[in-house]
């Protein structure tokens, strides 16, 4: 599964990276900063950091990226209100696997749950969703001899229904303590319908560098906001017929938060970037050889899993070596910031508008009824003030109407448009200020006709 959507991503990414190549070359006025270049750059130090090691990380989010939004919704998930929503088992099963003496593999074929097992219980990593949690974490822990009812923690890596969607049942049926980010907390509170069936009370509030202990063994969690405002990433201890071995855990990997616009995009790929230094440096202080995910994706679980069958005396094929797993962070990064770049050339792009010389003939003709619009994005700048926000424009304007002919002004017009803040789409023009040709005495009203609904403004010079 993985390798076909690495291939698919690869197609993808060479169609799309040379449309991008000539709409920049056809772009004019293009900025003196080469943005593509700088694009490029990050994108081939992620593949070269990739390998074909972590080509589904890559693919995810170098070639195929997401682009999220806030989702504000509190609807009850489909799966939890209809049954027949429940995709069938031969799309997520997947059997349960020992993966190192005290490791073992309870998860899916598209999501993961592992089972770090202690002499005084289990620690439960990720849960996967409300309705194979049952099957796949209990029911796998039976298949491998060991009793569900000896789980002490579960601890989530992030709040999506795929990852906390067990965490109520094992704390109601097994007591167990939940651990989970502050922020991912405050989202589970915050919309229960959404998380009805999958929210557990509220239990133990994750920090920076946190333990969990239990029977001589350690979960060390690590706070990487980015994915969601509460992911948490880990490291800690394993054996491989008694040799001690260091595992890394990635806890979010997709750029599914709000990123489809530079403002709170660019900031919210800083947040997601500077945590994948943050762990990188934590996997590096601990020399993790061993990277894990929640999704089987991006740590190639399933393979891995087939692979210990027949391993013999051979390698352990979780172990990649310490830097390859700082590769993996870094394949991360690299991806987020060529996406962070895309964001930045779109705000440099609306924030320089090209200056036209003063006493220049004006679009419009006399006598039209156009104002200054349509307004076009390309030539906006939005920016907050005075909790509203407000959009810049820098246009050619005609004030013709039925103004005289030595009335007209030529030259450009910085035109401030505030949008109201419940009706985003409606805006009324708040100022307008010569920048180039002669100043001229009057106003106009004039009605501004474009695909946003019409609103009525007054222009002074």
């Amino acid at each position: 599964m993985w390798l076909r959507a690495v291939l698919l991503g690869l197609a993808l990414w060479s169609v799309g990276a040379g449309s991008a190549r000539r709409a920049h070359a056809q772009a004019p006025g293009s900025p003196a900063r080469d943005y593509d270049a700088e694009i490029e750059a990050e994108i081939r130090a992620a593949r070269a950091a990739a390998g074909s090691e972590h080509l589904g990380t890559l693919t995810t989010l170098c070639l195929v990226p997401r682009s999220g939004t806030l989702n504000t919704s509190d609807e009850r998930p489909r799966y939890v209100r209809d049954a027949s929503a429940i995709p069938p088992r031969d799309q997520w099963f997947a059997e349960s696997a020992r993966v190192f003496d005290e490791l073992y593999f309870v998860g899916g074929s598209q999501h993961s749950s592992w089972a770090l097992v202690t002499g005084e219980g289990i620690i439960i990593i990720d849960t996967i969703y409300p309705y194979n949690s049952e099957e796949l974490i209990v029911g796998g822990l039976e298949r491998l001899g060991l009793d569900p009812a000896d789980i002490r923690y579960v601890i989530i890596s992030h709040a999506h229904g795929d990852h906390i969607g067990g965490a109520q049942m094992l704390q109601e049926r097994y007591g167990a303590r939940v651990v989970m980010g502050s922020a991912d907390w405050d989202l589970v509170e915050r919309y229960p319908n959404r998380y009805a069936t999958m929210a557990p009370a509220r239990d133990i509030v994750a920090s920076d560098g946190m333990q969990i202990r239990l029977g001589g063994a350690g979960v060390t969690l690590w706070e990487t906001p980015g994915h969601t405002g509460g992911t948490l990433s880990y490291t800690f201890t394993v054996h491989d017929a008694g040799r001690p071995v260091t595992v890394a855990y990635s806890g979010g990997t997709a750029f599914n938060f709000p990123n489809s616009t530079p403002d709170p995009g660019i900031r919210n790929f800083q947040t997601y970037i500077e945590s994948q230094r943050h762990i990188e440096e934590r996997a590096a202080e601990a020399g993790a050889t061993v990277l894990l995910s929640n999704h089987p994706l991006f740590d190639r679980a399933l393979d891995r899993n087939r692979m210990l069958a027949g391993r013999g005396d051979g390698p352990h094929p979780y172990e990649i070596g310490q830097d390859m797993v700082q590769r993996y962070f870094q394949v991360m990064q690299h991806c987020a910031r060529a996406a962070q770049l895309r964001l930045e050339k779109r705000a440099a792009v609306v924030s320089r508008p090209s200056r036209p010389t003063p006493g220049a003939r004006l679009d419009a003709p006399v006598g039209q009824r156009i104002g200054c619009g349509p307004l076009r994005s390309s030539s906006c700048l939005s920016a907050a003030r005075d909790r509203r926000l407000v959009l810049v424009c820098f246009v050619r304007c005609g004030l013709g109407d039925t103004m005289e002919q030595n009335d007209i002004d030529r030259g450009t017009l910085i035109v401030e448009v505030g949008f109201a803040p419940r009706k985003p789409a409606e805006f009324v023009i708040v100022r307008v200020q010569q920048i180039a040709g002669q100043s001229q005495r009057g106003a106009k009203r004039w009605r501004h006709r474009s695909s946003r609904p019409t609103a009525t403004a007054t222009i002074r010079i």
